[in-house]
């Protein structure tokens, strides 16, 4: 594979061959030579560490079961605040006064 030449036919086939600028081929390179992850090897801390308890059990509802079919570990996370999290993504927005909301000009309400 060549990546400098498969980011340049990209730009040109989606018109954008004014943003190919002087040293984009160094950049390309740069870009395609660094490995972002290495299956099995994990690096780094604990994303409970990283993310805290429930922050991480937002993100295993959000996109864990993906994850896991592009094979990466199960992400786990407190199966209580994991329940609380996916609860607390589904639940309705708070109703908005949009007529208040409206009339609002620079913090003052119309009228006032």
């Amino acid at each position: 594979k060549d990546p400098v030449n498969e980011t340049r036919h990209l730009a040109e086939a989606l018109g954008l061959t004014d943003l190919w600028l002087p040293g984009a081929e160094g950049r390309v390179e740069e870009a395609a030579s660094m490995q972002y992850q290495s299956r099995g090897k994990a690096r780094g801390r604990d994303p409970k560490e990283v993310f805290g308890e429930a922050m991480l059990a937002r993100i295993a509802a959000a996109v864990g079961s993906r994850a896991e079919r592009l094979g990466y570990p199960p992400i786990t996370a407190d199966a209580a605040v994991a329940e609380e999290a996916t609860a607390a993504e589904a639940a309705p927005a708070p109703a908005t006064n949009f007529h208040v909301m409206w009339h609002l000009d620079w913090g003052k309400v119309e009228g006032s």
